[in-house]
């Protein structure tokens, strides 16, 4: 697997927030990344307590940063798309974390243990490296257009997601042999995290 790189952010998004980032890697999805999710999952599903996950002293250090830069950047915490937070609630009410394929699982397994949103796109949309910039006037993500200034993931050609959020339909990684993960470094975020998340998704997805 190779190793996680640093995506570029824009320069007025590095001088207003020091210590923001991205980190992205490319990786092919082995067969047996699914059977290997579901069991990783089981596993994990007897020592996660979704209660400590929602509670301030029980997220991870990464998890609070991440709503707190949220609400830097004028996002409702609870509604910003953090998926610690959506795995909490969708695991309080099922009694266990819930599979829903290899990409999703790896990505699962990611949050719960590190607290770290990732996003994942199939590779076959993505043209370039993936980098961190604001919205344009014209940027679309799928056919929704985003106010300007939204803090977007974005690519050579267009915006692929917005912070912290699912990327559209046609970019979804649901049978992609091939897949970009990538996740935002958010300031006071622990400096190793983020990139140590992205590489331990990578290899929940590679075998390796």
């Amino acid at each position: 697997m190779p190793p996680p790189q640093r995506g570029a952010v824009a320069p007025e998004l590095a001088a207003e927030f020091p210590g923001l980032g991205l980190w992205w890697v490319a990786v092919d999805v082995a067969p047996r990344a699914r059977e290997d999710g579901r069991a990783r999952l089981h596993r994990l599903s007897d020592d996660y307590r979704p209660r400590d996950a929602l509670s301030p002293g029980g997220r991870p250090a990464a998890h609070d940063a991440a709503r707190v830069f949220a609400r830097q950047v004028g996002l409702e915490p609870d509604a910003a798309g953090l998926l610690p937070d959506a795995v909490a609630r969708e695991s309080a009410l099922a009694g266990h974390l819930v599979s829903r394929g290899a990409v999703a699982d790896a990505l699962l397994a990611v949050a719960v243990t590190a607290g770290v949103t990732l996003t994942a796109v199939d590779a076959r949309g993505v043209t370039g490296a993936p980098r961190l910039r604001t919205a344009a006037a014209d940027d679309t993500v799928g056919r929704l257009p985003l106010p300007p200034g939204t803090l977007v993931v974005a690519d050579d050609r267009r915006a692929l997601a917005a912070l912290f959020t699912e990327p559209p339909h046609d970019l979804r990684p649901r049978r992609a042999r091939g897949v970009v993960l990538w996740a935002v470094e958010v300031p006071d975020a622990p400096p190793w995290e983020t990139e140590e998340a992205v590489w331990q998704a990578g290899r929940f997805l590679t075998g390796d």
